[in-house]
């Protein structure tokens, strides 16, 4: 599937003010599950200098930094991506004799360490109690439990808008019922690390052409299971990632995900706008944008 997706950052401020170095994460990843074919990036003020970057956690990263004092900072960035999983079920089950807190190996376990740290639990007894009565009935079966566990939250937790701001506890959403994709996000890794399994946050972009809601910025989980690696799951929707959600970043840390990251010098207030479209490339439209993408790369290379 060809997507073509247009995400546009607008921060304003009441007076002058100083730019700060940014961290921007808008190109989408390029790995099995999807490939950037196109990804064009406009900064307003024009950075003084700008470099890519993969970080700690292996996302692509631009650092930019300014000079001078602007009122507007203006990020717009424009992809086509080519997603290429149809069957978000396209791997081996782990092992039989594999359960949950004894799935991984030594070695795997030590990489994965970042992945299987709870944040806060010492206020999560509610999700402790969750996710144990989801192992219990699901026989400690890790790809059953993450099953139950999708379908579970989707159904508990209602999907309730919230443009900023970091996520909710875990235990809180739980005890709300309520809460944006990425509180609901970090309810289902929060579960996960409990039962012993690896999981992280996750940031894109999900087409979903069954609702009137405009698009935005999404967050969902990814989960490692052997025999199949990282595997993103969406329980704000209830559904496995494939060939309608495009990723961008994943990290431990919700906050390390976001798109731009920084800070500013002066006395003012900021406000903030953003506006993603996200529309599917018809069969028909196909050869014409891969022209364009060829005539693209052709300037380039001159």
């Amino acid at each position: 599937m060809l997507l073509q997706i247009t995400h546009s950052t607008t921060y304003r401020y009441s007076a002058p003010v100083e730019i700060q170095p940014h961290q921007l994460r808008f190109e989408p990843r390029h790995d099995g599950a999807q490939d950037t074919l196109d990804f064009r990036l406009k900064i307003f003020p024009r950075p003084a200098g700008i470099t890519e970057q993969i970080d700690v956690e292996g996302n692509l990263v631009r650092l930019a930094w300014f000079e001078g004092a602007h009122q507007e900072f203006k990020i717009e960035a424009e992809t086509i991506v080519e997603t290429r999983r149809a069957n978000p079920f396209d791997f081996l089950r782990p092992p039989a004799e594999l359960s949950l807190c004894r799935i991984y190996s030594k070695q795997e376990s030590e990489s994965l360490a970042p992945y299987l740290v709870r944040e806060s639990p010492q206020r999560s007894t509610s999700v402790d109690q969750l996710a144990a009565e989801i192992a219990s009935q699901t026989h400690h079966d890790p790809l059953d439990f993450l099953i139950a566990l999708n379908q579970e939250i989707c159904n508990r937790i209602e999907f309730k808008h919230r443009d900023q701001g970091e996520p909710l506890a875990p235990w809180k959403t739980l005890e709300r019922g309520s809460g944006a994709c990425r509180d609901t996000a970090v309810l289902f890794i929060d579960a996960c690390r409990s039962v012993g399994l690896a999981a992280r946050f996750a940031s894109g972009y999900h087409l979903n052409p069954d609702t009137d809601q405009a698009n935005e910025l999404h967050g969902w989980v990814e989960v490692f299971l052997p025999n199949a690696g990282w595997r993103g799951i969406d329980p704000t929707v209830g559904i496995w990632i494939a060939n309608e959600h495009v990723t961008v970043a994943a990290s431990a840390h919700a906050n390390l995900c976001a798109p731009a990251s920084g800070a500013y010098c002066g006395q003012a207030t900021a406000s903030l706008d953003t506006e993603v479209t996200i529309r599917k490339i018809d069969d028909d439209m196909i050869a014409s944008t891969i022209d364009l993408i060829r005539e693209h790369f052709s300037h380039r290379r001159r």
